[in-house]
């Protein structure tokens, strides 16, 4: 069953000043740690979801009886008991779920296996059939108290009522059907997995497990991370890497991949990077391709003591080549920290596919030191103060412009003062007659640059 991913962030805006800013934890996505490990083609395994889950590895290749073979073992995280399993197809294999394509009648099933299973455990093969979506033959085999130190031969025999059209094949270190005597320590080594019986000529993909493809298992550093579409990519905008969210189906459910400054689904009290300025923008580039007309987002928290105080939200829509987005934010009062959340899709609504890569996510008021902003052509370095501000608001520009306008907008979208200022590179507003509130300002230069901001007359 699909389940939709909710996300309560706070939408409130705040107040603030840039001089306390402090600096987002690798906003490059530049580092990163990497484990190398193999997986097994043509089957799914438990690392999918075990390296997410807690960093564990419990699916690996060893020598088999000529090339190699799979090793399943039951590990522990925590107070978490993980068990070890493959499997030739998506969904749940125990009622059945998905299968590939077979259409031969086998009277057995025949391989080579090593096992050392902890106390009552046992491990558990599963072959299962199916005719036009039909469970027509469910197999289910143990090798419990073994303690196998060499690879010997199983044939176990194969209940089938009819010429099938698709088989599952599934594999568990551990008895993850009965959950029962689940120890940990137990594993096995499966190889050469095959069909036998008058006829038969249809190999098990890969069955005798040689053919492996290695991967990486990237952790992105600074930044909690959800989803197995979640990966580091040269796709970069600056330096060496970026991130890429993908939204992926697994095992029948649609999830987007999301990362966080925080808890992922803490909303306004998840945690996040220390923060304490009242006003502040986040920006960063992005490219998305959605699938179905999806989109990304990114939130924005700011909470005080666990309590959300402030927040804003933006949607990211298709884009080919890194576009400039930014998000301002406010607070009612000073926060003390700040959680950025990005997900590459709005909703699980969509089919899985979109991918979302993003880099360079920084503060305005405490810039990454890459050299970004020379290369923008959206953005004007400044500096603004005080704010709150009570007659004059000022703003110190980081270049000297030929001709620059700054306009002021209330809460309503009604703007309320315009200046225009020649040949400068600082811009004094007398905003004396301006009713206390939230108001935002936009900076345009003659190079039709433009940026915009926020400050509280107060």
């Amino acid at each position: 069953m699909k389940k939709q991913l909710l996300f309560l962030f706070a939408s409130t805006v705040c107040i603030g000043n840039y001089a306390k800013a402090q600096s987002i934890p690798n906003g490059s996505f530049e580092n990163w740690s990497s484990t190398a490990y193999d997986m097994p083609t043509n089957w799914f395994n438990s690392n999918d979801q075990n390296i997410q889950r807690a960093g564990i590895i419990n699916v690996t290749k060893v020598t088999g009886v000529t090339g190699f073979a799979i090793k399943l073992e039951t590990k522990k995280s925590g107070v978490d008991t993980l068990g070890a399993y493959f499997t030739n197809t998506s969904g749940d294999p125990t009622v059945g779920e998905g299968g590939i394509p077979y259409s031969q009648k086998p009277t057995t099933i025949t391989g080579k296996y090593m096992a050392n299973m902890v106390g009552s455990d046992s491990a558990v093969l599963l072959i299962v059939f199916k005719k036009n979506g039909v469970v027509i033959g469910m197999n289910t085999f143990t090798l419990a108290g073994k303690n196998q130190t060499t690879f010997s031969t199983f044939n176990f025999s194969l209940i089938c009522s009819a010429v099938p059209d698709s088989v599952v094949i599934a594999g568990a270190s551990s008895n993850l059907i009965s959950n029962k005597g689940v120890a940990i320590g137990s594993n096995i080594v499966y190889d050469d997995l095959a069909f036998g019986g008058t006829g038969i000529t249809q190999a098990i993909p890969n069955g005798n497990f040689d053919t492996w493809v290695a991967k990486s298992w990237d952790v992105i550093g600074n930044w909690n991370s959800f989803g197995q579409g979640v990966s580091k990519t040269s796709d970069a905008y600056k330096g060496s890497y970026a991130i890429q969210l993908q939204t992926t189906n697994t095992q029948g459910n649609v999830n987007p991949s999301i990362i966080s400054s925080g808890n992922l689904f803490g909303g306004g009290n998840g945690g996040g990077y220390p923060f304490t300025n009242q006003i502040d923008t986040v920006f960063g580039y992005y490219k998305y391709t959605p699938v179905a007309g999806d989109t990304g987002v990114v939130y924005l928290s700011t909470s005080k003591s666990g309590t959300s105080i402030g927040g804003n939200v933006a949607y990211l829509f298709a884009k080919s080549t890194y576009t400039y987005f930014e998000i301002p934010i406010t607070s009612f009062t000073a926060p003390d920290s700040l959680q950025i959340s990005i997900v590459s899709s709005a909703s699980n609504n969509h089919p899985a596919g979109s991918i979302l890569i993003i880099d360079e996510v920084q503060l305005k008021s405490q810039l990454l030191h890459t050299g970004l902003l020379s290369t923008s052509k959206n953005y004007i370095s400044f500096n603004s103060y005080p704010n709150p501000a009570s007659n004059t608001f000022n703003i110190d520009l980081s270049s000297n412009y030929s001709d620059v306008w700054i306009t002021i907008i209330d809460v309503a979208g009604k703007e309320v003062l315009k200046q225009n200022n020649k040949d400068c590179s600082s811009v004094s507003l007398n905003i004396s007659q301006l009713p206390k509130g939230i108001y935002t300002y936009t900076i345009t230069n003659n190079l039709n640059q433009k940026t915009t901001s926020r400050f509280i007359k107060d």
